[in-house]
């Protein structure tokens, strides 16, 4: 949920890696823009990107610094080459009530995904997490102008956090569209209030890379101290589809023990085209795939399915203190399913110090 915080104008500003200000002064038709995107939002900066020209061959970033923290600002790119403006909210400083969506597997069905996004829109997140395969092909330049025009408002209004789903094909131009907190588009996290955030990239499941990826997110969740913390990979640890539990249960048995030991509150994932809830040794397993994909038919695993519903789908979390609401809502705006969270309380000192000094 959005508070009314006061608007401020950014005063301070930090041009990064602008290649496209020869043009200073003009600016780019909108049939040739993809964005603007805000991502990286903390409490006293974010980052706006987009790209400009046939195939792309601009790509844009500033870095807006100086942001006092739970603050409304919005932003004129004009003088920066685009006409366009971004409107966004600064991460709190304290646990002030705040909202965010999870959705993913918008690949394809268009005027799903639209109506998916049009839905979202209504709902004024702070901040919108993709579960991955936002494109059919991640290759394809025509995917990804059909997804940026889809995505036009969302991504201005709201901080953008995506992750690689299957379907992106480790493309590099999707490095250069996105931004990510710490740099890295296979690992990052990031903080909101109570709430911390860990994404990883499960396509390299059974690479050395994705054994760097699970030391990172153990000592990443060792460090963190929010009373809620949720963690997001497109591939489920659970699935409602039996022809894919096989490689779930393999990614299950890496993932899960690292997952119980940083106190994770829940998960989030896409892949499978539904929605999904399951609940194991605590945590909570919600797969939103539902963006756009076609559907896919599942069955509860038993004593673990709460909830299996093969429609077009997002989930909506609200978030206030140490407490968050979690509701998934369907195509037609109906509510699926619905419950609560609470924070878990910190680990002891030498419990968190043992899970530390495990990863070295």
């Amino acid at each position: 949920m959005h508070l009314p915080p006061k608007k401020l104008p950014a005063l301070i500003l930090l041009i990064v890696g602008c290649l496209a200000f020869a043009i200073a002064g003009k600016t780019q038709p909108a049939g040739q823009v993809k964005g603007p995107i805000v991502q990286n939002v903390q409490q006293d900066r974010a980052t706006i990107k987009w790209s400009t020209g046939n195939g792309d061959t601009d790509f844009h970033s500033i870095e807006l610094t100086g942001l006092k923290p739970g603050m409304q600002y919005d932003i004129d790119l004009k003088k920066y080459g685009l006409d366009a403006k971004v409107d966004f909210e600064t991460a709190p400083h304290d646990s002030r009530p705040f909202s965010f969506v999870v959705f993913g597997d918008t690949r394809s069905r268009h005027e799903v995904h639209q109506k998916i996004v049009d839905l979202i829109l209504r709902e004024h997140p702070n901040f919108v997490i993709h579960t991955g395969d936002l494109v059919g092909s991640g290759n394809s330049g025509g995917d990804w102008d059909k997804f940026f025009e889809i995505e036009h408002d969302l991504l201005r209004t709201a901080a953008f956090y995506p992750m690689l789903g299957n379907h992106e094909r480790n493309a590099g131009v999707y490095y250069k569209y996105f931004s990510f907190p710490n740099g890295d588009g296979h690992r990052y996290s990031f903080d909101w209030g109570a709430v911390h955030i860990a994404v990883l990239d499960t396509n390299e499941f059974g690479t050395t890379s994705f054994d760097d990826e699970v030391n990172w997110l153990k000592d990443d969740l060792a460090r963190n101290k929010k009373p809620l913390t949720f963690v997001a990979f497109h591939h489920p640890l659970y699935t409602a589809l039996e022809s894919r539990r096989d490689k779930a249960a393999r990614l299950a048995a890496k993932l899960e023990p690292v997952l119980l030991a940083g106190r994770v509150t829940a998960v989030f994932g896409g892949h499978d085209h539904d929605y999904q809830h399951h609940l194991k040794n605590g945590i909570h397993y919600i797969v939103a795939g539902g963006g756009g994909a076609p559907l896919y038919n599942g069955s509860p695993i038993p004593g673990v399915t709460v909830k299996i519903a093969k429609v077009e789908n997002f989930v909506r979390i609200r978030v206030a203190g140490s407490k968050a609401h979690i509701e998934a809502i369907d195509i037609e705006g109906n509510v699926l399913d619905s419950f609560d969270l609470s924070g878990r309380e910190p680990s002891p000192p030498t419990d968190r110090m043992t899970t530390a000094a495990s990863t070295n």
